[in-house]
């Protein structure tokens, strides 16, 4: 499809990653290329992928296509914008977070297309595993393991609250959206509901919760299709797999951050806080800890039969 034709369709904001990808194109370089929604995404997926093709010949290029704020939509039309008798869906793929659409819509299957288990890259990330990776690779905490246990049980503890506070906020705004309304989620700031003090959280009355979102979002509202919806989303919300991934990052930095200040008052043996290293933030929370996280076995099995598939394809050819 020429430049042309994209613009006669109206999807001029895709071209700008479409031009990125054709320019890369390279007939004398081993090249792999992928389509993701931010700027945040290449540090979860580009060392992931290189580790499993483990293989140097092979450059692996993606591109940021959801500019600006990660727009899924934006990545997912390219799927129809390129030449597949001309490219190979096995070279170029693309990956996007499956964020709320089992609910509002029907993300498409394509074979490239790799969608999130859970709600987006963040929710993988979030867990106990990286949380210890985290305090012995970055703080260099080393903790025995009924010690560990004393931080999980707050770690798990303060999740369960704020898959509470995400499922009050996350129910209104799929109200809203069904009703064909467009509230956007980046108007609620959860600190201004939710804070961490000494890895334990502290939740706004359920009332108070509902007034913070009713002065966001200034819809009606039909209490009774909400509580509809909530008992749906409870319901298919399995370990925390819905909640908004933003929401568990934010809420990961403040306690580890917590933590380091006040070890010395959560664990025995800690005599003071973990000073002289640098404070986690939510800027660089991907950077950081994407690397620390478990890889998703759907991710493993997706670079397999695409890109592994593809380099044995290339090599038999040549």
């Amino acid at each position: 499809m020429s430049m042309l034709e994209i613009q006669r369709s109206a999807l001029e904001e895709v071209i700008v990653p479409y031009h990125t990808f054709l320019m890369s194109q390279s007939k004398s370089k081993k090249r792999l290329y992928g389509f993701v929604e931010g700027k945040d995404d290449p540090s979860y997926y580009q060392g992931r992928i290189i580790s499993q093709i483990r293989n140097d010949e092979w450059e692996v290029i993606l591109i940021e296509a959801g500019h600006p704020k990660g727009n899924k939509n934006r990545v997912l039309r390219l799927l129809n914008i390129i030449d597949w008798n001309r490219f190979s869906p096995k070279q170029t793929t693309f990956f996007v977070d499956r964020d709320l659409s089992d609910f509002l819509d029907d993300l498409p299957q394509n074979d490239n297309l790799y969608i999130t288990d859970e709600y987006s890259i963040e929710n993988n990330i979030v867990t106990v595993h990286t949380l210890k990776r985290a305090l012995i690779e970055l703080f260099n905490i080393h903790l025995v393991d009924y010690e560990f246990d004393i931080v999980v049980k707050f770690f798990e503890q303060g999740i369960q609250k704020i898959a509470y506070v995400a499922e009050i906020i996350t129910c209104y705004y799929l109200f809203l959206r069904k009703k064909g309304l467009t509230p956007s989620l980046g108007d609620i700031d959860i600190s201004e509901i939710i804070r961490v003090n000494k890895c334990i959280v502290d939740v706004k009355s359920l009332e108070a919760i509902k007034r913070y979102i009713k002065t966001k979002w200034c819809y009606d509202y039909d209490e009774l299709c909400i509580k509809e919806i909530q008992e749906d989303f409870s319901e298919k919300n399995k370990g925390y797999k819905y909640v908004r991934g933003k929401y568990l990052m934010w809420y990961f930095i403040k306690f580890i951050n917590s933590f380091c200040c006040t070890c010395n008052e959560i664990i025995p043996s800690m005599d003071k806080p973990i000073t002289g290293y640098r404070e986690l933030s939510e800027k660089y929370a991907i950077q950081d800890l994407g690397p620390r996280s478990k890889t998703p076995c759907s991710l493993n099995e997706f670079i397999e039969r695409t890109y592994m598939y593809y380099i044995k394809e290339f090599a038999q050819c040549s």
